[in-house]
């Protein structure tokens, strides 16, 4: 069903300890944003539980490591989104280098029995010169 809006909105979560030293989570802003113009609802489907070194500065291998136990699901808003029967979801953040964070999350996503998983991102970086 290709050009079909999801049903619900998502974020990457932060630590809490970065969102406390940035004051915001700049997916969760661009997400209220989105849910703003779309009329689509948002749900903090995730939890930042470790406070992990920012992506950018790994390599591919270690940011795959960096991630390993590093989400987990919020409970509260599983138990909501499986009360309104929402099967399409799209995972925002701000920007993708590897695709490691969006992965991890899309894979704990459909482990929940989302069956339609869409990633918005703002900016993607450039690959690497050779």
């Amino acid at each position: 069903m290709e050009g079909k809006l999801p049903q619900a909105l998502t974020y990457v979560p932060a630590h809490w300890h970065k969102r406390f030293t940035r004051e915001f989570n700049q997916a969760h802003f661009i997400a209220q944003e989105l849910s703003e113009q779309t009329n689509i609802p948002i749900y903090s489907l995730f939890k930042k539980v470790k406070n992990t070194p920012t992506q950018h500065t790994l390599n591919k291998k270690a940011r795959r490591q960096n991630l390993t136990d590093s989400f987990c699901l919020n409970q509260r808003a599983l138990e909501k989104l499986r009360r309104e029967n929402i099967e399409h979801i799209a995972i925002i953040d701000d920007v993708m280098t590897t695709g490691s964070t969006a992965n991890s999350l899309a894979k704990i996503t459909k482990e929940i029995g989302i069956t339609e998983i869409d990633i918005w991102i703002l900016a993607r970086t450039p690959k690497p010169k050779a």
